[in-house]
């Protein structure tokens, strides 16, 4: 291991620039972990409301699966509209 000999202020703004990057590093680590935590929990409410619907309950676990259909229904008519565009073109 080197042995660096530096003057006592540039060793310190060294350390304090190494103990300001781990903070920062620290701080965005901590906030995607939130982030993931927050998508994990909307994400479990989601899928418990529709066990809920299958299961025969009621609530908003049919206004999901309602929107989960409508959903699949726009991105499959844009397909459509896409293929048959691209058959145009060929």
């Amino acid at each position: 291991m080197p042995v660096y000999t530096f003057p006592l202020q540039t060793a310190l703004d060294l350390r304090a620039h190494e103990e300001e990057q781990a903070q920062r590093r620290l701080a965005h680590a901590e906030r995607l972990v939130t982030d993931r935590r927050r998508d994990l929990e909307r994400s479990q409410a989601r899928h418990d409301a529709i066990l809920s619907t299958l299961r025969g309950g009621s609530g908003t676990g049919a206004t999901v699966i309602i929107g989960e259909m409508e959903q699949a229904a726009l991105v499959m008519s844009e397909l459509r509209r896409r293929m048959a565009q691209q058959r145009k073109r060929d």
